[in-house]
């Protein structure tokens, strides 16, 4: 689906888009050094390190700046969802304030493993959202 598309389905208002930037997590930080490295280091719970050579740079780089969860090495479960992105620490900042001010927010991505992290955030905020996306029935 295009964005243009979603204008028509679900006849939304004129839209407004603004960009913000935000500095990355910690944990962000240090997958983009091991990116720029080409390789993506990760920690067990038994203590040992596992090295894993990364291919596609661009691409994992792009995985790093929207979410360190798309790793699922990375994955460290809800506590963490938003503390570990800098992305999400910021639309944590932001939604509530606009679900105050009676806004409606569409958020668009290509990445369909990002939109499931988002799903896991509105589910962990209780806000009310749904998913479009080409595993979605139209």
């Amino acid at each position: 689906r295009l964005k243009a598309d979603l204008k028509d389905i679900m006849q939304l208002p004129e839209a407004r888009e603004n960009i913000l930037k935000c500095e990355l997590s910690a944990l962000q930080k240090v997958l983009y050094l091991q990116t720029e490295n080409h390789v993506l280091l990760s920690h067990h719970a038994d203590g040992t390190t596992k090295q894993k050579r990364m291919s596609n740079r661009i691409s994992q780089l792009r995985k790093v700046c929207n979410h360190p969860f798309l790793f699922p090495e990375y994955d460290l479960g809800e506590d963490l969802l938003i503390r570990s992105c800098g992305k999400f620490s910021l639309l944590d900042k932001i939604l509530p304030k606009l679900k105050f001010a009676g806004h409606r927010v569409l958020i668009y991505s290509q990445m369909v493993k990002l939109l499931h992290l988002l799903q896991r955030y509105c589910v962990l905020r209780q806000y009310y959202h749904l998913v479009l996306s080409g595993e979605s029935c139209s």
